[in-house]
């Protein structure tokens, strides 16, 4: 080490610093505190020895200038005084001498007393190696961390509507929330909602969610259903994550034109339709594994369809809320939720229950990431759309842009989601986001009529029984997979007249229907169908209806009318509507 040897006898200098040499140390001499004080700054020994009865300045004041030059790095100081009260001693170590020796000089203990010295040197000097090594380890993390936060945020955010129905809140037990919730409208206006619960906790469990978050944003935009959007978000799981990093979600899709709620749950506590009072009219448990688990051969995407009888409220949570514990091991639990829920009003149960859980934790810590969601179901709502009625109109087609034709038989069918194809062709086709909604409503209500009604033969009337909308979808998913026949085509055409209209054809191999009897109305909510062929009458210029009704033809303009044609056509008859 070097060592700095501080002292105003010189023969005490020379006799110390050539016993230091023979141990293999580098000598640096001062003759008083001043001169110690000066050699310091130029010289940054390893090791002080120090004298105290000096002039100019003794051996405790400079002691204490070392101290304060030298700030967090430490250097040893050992006094060599001739003072052996302890009152001295107190005094040397309070000025920060780290070990003292009393004249005359042992230099057998002044070695040992070194060695001890340059271990504690060596030690610290490790200690400062891998403090300055943990700094730099916090700062680039703290870096990554902000960036991440940044890219979560954004990723998330990304096509997130924030939906006026939709209420939620997040707590993360660390700097990242494994928890992910996320709302966006398809282009009929049904309302999906996602509550996902990752493994584990902080940014590992934040990465398990980013590869769902552009499976539910970008299918829903395309018009995927549900159960679709699930079986996509568990083969992607299972093709980028290890398997023991799996999510608990509950996926939810809400048709306000039918009052219908559809829930696939795996993994996450039961999802409550709350009426506005506070009781729970129906409960949707988990039914399923949780994403990334199951094969897609062995993936169960089968939901549960819950129309509801008046307004309520969808509650979703993440089971970090149910199971969040106070000092005495007490979970939150369902009585938590449902307390709250009777005895608030229901503008204020999403906060009430955040209040109601951080009251009893108390001061106990919260292990898990807390989400909680709440999800407005209206009794009635408006129609997704803002077009005005058209009546048939006596115009001549011309030829047409662009065809494109579909043939479908029953197996494209029975695994073909074919409208959110239909609807990526119309957009890339240049069709605006307004136009796109209302085609989707159109294509959705007509298609669904060929299949429903044409090849298996279901009657919406049972939808008017109790739990009949259920009863109908059982039907509907039962038949469909027992489908072994049929087939389903579809024409989509531009064509001209004083403005592009969209000429839209589908027609079924089936026996038919009543197409008559499902005429509807827009402002009758007392039947549970027949709203959608009122819909696409109401959105298109003409409709036609062929033979048995297995064909039909509608023709969509693609640009505004005037008034003068809008008035004329509110005027004139609607009997050529067949």
């Amino acid at each position: 080490m070097k060592i700095l040897i501080v002292d105003d006898n010189r023969l005490n200098v020379v006799t110390t610093s050539t016993y230091c040499r023979t141990w293999g140390h580098t000598v640096v001499t001062a003759m008083d505190g001043r001169q110690a004080v000066e050699r310091y700054v130029a010289e940054r020994p390893a090791l002080i020895l120090m004298d105290v009865m000096m002039p100019v300045m003794n051996g405790f004041e400079a002691t204490a200038r070392i101290r304060e030059l030298a700030g967090t790095n430490w250097v040893p100081i050992i006094l060599l005084t001739a003072l052996g009260s302890e009152e001295n001693l107190v005094q040397g170590i309070a000025s920060g001498a780290d070990d003292y020796l009393t004249k005359p000089v042992n230099f057998t203990i002044l070695r040992e007393k070194i060695r001890v010295m340059e271990r504690i040197a060596t030690i610290q000097g490790q200690l400062s190696e891998s403090l300055a090594g943990l700094q730099d380890y916090r700062d680039k993390a703290e870096e990554e961390r902000i960036l991440a936060a940044h890219v979560m945020d954004r990723i998330v955010g990304f096509g997130q509507g924030n939906d006026e129905l939709v209420s939620h809140r997040i707590i993360p037990a660390l700097n990242f929330s494994g928890d992910l919730v996320a709302s966006a409208r398809t282009p009929a206006g049904d309302l999906h909602v996602i509550l996902a619960d990752a493994t584990g906790h902080g940014l590992a469990a934040a990465l398990n969610i980013i590869p769902m978050i552009e499976v539910f944003y970008g299918m829903t935009e395309k018009g995927f259903p549900i159960s679709r959007i699930t079986t996509e978000m568990n083969r992607k799981i299972r093709r980028l994550m290890p398997r023991e990093r799996f999510v608990a979600a509950v996926l939810v899709s809400v048709d306000f034109s039918s009052n219908t709620v559809s829930v696939w749950n795996g993994g996450c506590p039961a999802a409550l339709f709350v009426n506005e009072v506070g009781e729970v009219l129906r409960s949707f448990s988990s039914m399923h594994p949780p994403l990334g688990i199951l094969v897609d051969t062995a993936f169960n995407a089968t939901l549960e369809v819950y129309q509801w009888p008046v307004s309520g409220q969808l509650i979703m949570c993440s089971d970090g809320l149910l199971e969040a514990e106070d000092l005495q091991g007490t979970p939150f639990g369902l009585a938590g939720v449902t307390n709250v829920l009777l005895e608030s009003p229901p503008n204020r149960w999403l906060d009430n229950i955040m209040d109601a859980l951080h009251c009893h934790l108390g001061n106990a810590p919260q292990i898990d990431d807390v989400s909680l969601v709440t999800l407005e179901c209206r009794d009635t709502c408006p129609v997704m759309t803002e077009s005005p009625a058209y009546a048939n109109q006596t115009v001549l087609y011309d030829t047409g842009q662009w065809y494109l034709g579909l043939r479908l038989g029953h197996k494209e069918i029975r695994n073909i989601d074919v409208l959110p194809f239909l609807l990526d062709w119309c957009r890339q086709a240049g069709l605006d986001e307004h136009h796109l909604g209302n085609f989707f409503v159109i294509i959705a209500e007509l298609y669904n009529n060929a299949l429903d009604h044409g090849l298996l033969g279901l009657d919406s009337r049972i939808k008017s029984g109790p739990d009949g909308f259920e009863q109908y979808i059982h039907q509907r998913a039962e038949r469909l997979s027992a489908l072994d026949s049929g087939r389903i085509n579809i024409d989509l055409s531009i064509v001209k007249d004083r403005f592009p209209v969209l000429r839209i054809r589908v027609l079924d191999s089936g026996a038919g229907f009543n197409y008559l009897g499902y005429g509807g109305s827009l402002d009758n909510d007392s039947v549970p169908f027949g709203r959608g062929i009122a819909l696409v009458r109401h959105l298109c210029q003409k409709v036609e209806f062929r033979g048995r009704g297995n064909e039909v033809v509608v023709y969509y303009p693609l640009m505004e009318i005037s008034k003068e044609v809008t008035a004329s056509s509110e005027t004139s008859s609607d009997e050529s509507v067949h």
